[in-house]
């Protein structure tokens, strides 16, 4: 593969709102799983914003990144990711 092709690799370390800030960033995701308290942790505030259509982003995605490894002390919050 060439250079341009390779995604950066990414693993998270603790599956707070920040991983589930920056990988949601870079992966698609199901705006209504991510505005649910148990899944997003209020991560869907940073990213809709527009009230009145619940799938519209504000916040581009990121291009060239792959989250592969997700890990958190409490095992349920790395699966609910």
């Amino acid at each position: 593969m060439s250079a341009k092709t390779d995604k950066i690799r990414v693993g998270m370390i603790r599956c707070d709102l920040h991983a589930i800030y920056y990988a949601n960033l870079i992966q698609k995701h199901d705006p209504y799983i991510l505005r649910e308290p148990e899944y997003g942790l209020g991560g869907y505030f940073y990213f809709y914003t527009y009230y009145s259509e619940p799938k519209k982003i504000a916040i581009p995605e990121v291009s060239g990144f792959e989250l592969t490894k997700l890990w958190d002390e409490n095992p349920q919050l790395a699966e609910n990711m």
